[in-house]
Order: C-alpha cells, then sequence, then structure tokens
C-alpha cells in the first residue's frame, strides 16, 4: 500500500511540475516572438544597406519562434498574417504596420521605418523579457510546491 501511494505522490509532483510548465511556456514564448521580431528587423536593415536581396530572401532567417516563422509565412503567402494568441490589438496593428512596409518604397526610406519599428519591438522585447524573468521561475516553484503539497497529503 505505501508503494502506491508513494507512487501516486511522485505523480502528482510530477504532474504539477509539467502542468507549471505549460503555462510558464507562453511566457517562453512571447520572449521569443519578439526577439524573432528584432532578429527580422536586424536582417533587413543590414539587407538592405549592404546587399541587393529581396525581402523575401532577407527574412529568410533562422528564428528562435516557430510561431514568428509561421507569421513570415503567412506574409510570403499573401494571406491574412497569422499572430499568436498572445499579441494583443495593439500589437498587432503594429506588426501589421511593419509588414506591409516591406517592400513598398526605396532601401533609404524602409531602413528608417525599419528602425523606427524596431525600437517599438525592443522596448516590447524588454517587456517581454521583465515578465520573463519576474514569472518564469515563480510559476515552476509554484508548481513544484503544489506537487510536494499534495504528495504530503497522499502519504
Amino acid at each position: 500500500m505505501f508503494a502506491l501511494k508513494l507512487f501516486l505522490g511522485i505523480s502528482c509532483v510530477f504532474a504539477c511540475v509539467k502542468l507549471s510548465n505549460l503555462k510558464a511556456k507562453n511566457i517562453k514564448e512571447e520572449l521569443y516572438y519578439y526577439s524573432s521580431v528584432c532578429i527580422s528587423c536586424d536582417s533587413l536593415i543590414s539587407g538592405l544597406s549592404y546587399s541587393k536581396q529581396t525581402v523575401k530572401e532577407l527574412l529568410n532567417v533562422d528564428y528562435p519562434s516557430e510561431t514568428f516563422v509561421l507569421t513570415v509565412r503567412s506574409y510570403f503567402d499573401e494571406k491574412e498574417l497569422v499572430f499568436p494568441s498572445f499579441i494583443t490589438t495593439e500589437e498587432e496593428i503594429t506588426l501589421n504596420n511593419y509588414f506591409n512596409l516591406l517592400g513598398k518604397s526605396n532601401s533609404t526610406a524602409q531602413k528608417t521605418a525599419i528602425l523606427s519599428y524596431k525600437d517599438v519591438f525592443l522596448k516590447l522585447q524588454d517587456e517581454k523579457k521583465k515578465k520573463y524573468d519576474k514569472s518564469y521561475s515563480a510559476i515552476i516553484k509554484v508548481g513544484f510546491s503544489l506537487g510536494v503539497m499534495l504528495f504530503i497529503l497522499v502519504i
């Protein structure tokens, strides 16, 4: 009987840690998304300055966020842009404007506009970084603590 209680208690700890990790994953994905947006800005600025590549070639780089890759692919397909669920309406408008300016004017005007958008995206990235630093480890610790409490209750 004790082995069953021990197994059930350990399972509770693992389940709570896993659930808290799923919750914290959204916070991590937000940070990676805006890191990817800033990488795309850097890629476009350097590409427009020093090479004659197309926007599609300049945006075809490795990004830390898979959800940003989906947004870029929807831009390439010339469909409505696909944004993840954590993007607010205001951020969505900013990202739409950012993608809509690409390839619409000369390189100097585009670089200037991309630099101004990059400042906005860097501020958003800093906000997400602060949220990540503050919340990520706390969520994991709370999940572990809840699991340990359930472990104690079971035994």
